[in-house]
């Protein structure tokens, strides 16, 4: 019993031994003809790589220049075009985005917007898919609610906030 048990085993520790020097043999062994042996070298051997600096992306002035900006400002913004403070009425169509200022690193006007999330004063979140910048949503109660709000500027920069948003039964302050 014993002999068939190392018989088994024995087996099986050669045909290990088998694979494993098979990937030796094809990543180490096979010659690359630059002096250089393996499969990652027969594979790099013609990629030209002179001249480049794989440490840093300074290599592109124009990735340096998009690396450099920053991402876009977001903050809520209640008023109407004359400065005057406007209330998010409940139980009526509003679209929440146009309550958002965004702007991008050299002061434009962000106007992709996406509203990702509204939760109720509970957590309960409120919305089914994302906003987009025309969408509407109806505020069914009074209350403080929590609006995620994502801003995308033209450099793909993306600035993602948090915004406690009340909610009132008033049309605006006086």
């Amino acid at each position: 019993m014993i002999k068939k048990v190392i018989k088994e085993y024995s087996n099986i520790v050669l045909e290990f031994s088998i694979v494993i020097g098979l990937i030796l043999l094809v990543f180490f062994g096979l010659p690359a003809g630059n002096g250089k042996f393996g499969i990652a070298n027969i594979l790099a051997k013609n990629v030209n790589t002179d001249g480049v600096d794989y440490s840093s992306f300074a290599d592109s002035a124009v990735t340096g220049t998009v690396l450099g900006k920053t991402k876009p400002t977001v903050e809520f913004h209640p008023y109407d075009p004359t400065g005057r403070k406007v209330n998010i009425v409940f139980n009526k169509d509003v679209n929440i985005s146009s309550f958002f200022k965004c702007e991008d690193s050299e002061g434009n006007t962000v106007t992709r917007i996406r509203i990702t999330s509204i939760r109720d004063s509970t957590g309960a979140e409120l919305l089914t898919s994302d906003l987009k910048e025309t969408d509407t949503f109806r505020f069914a109660a009074i209350g403080t609610y929590t609006v995620t709000v994502t801003a995308t500027d033209n450099n793909n920069q993306q600035k993602t906030v948090e915004v406690n948003i009340p909610v009132t039964g008033k049309r605006q302050e006086g």
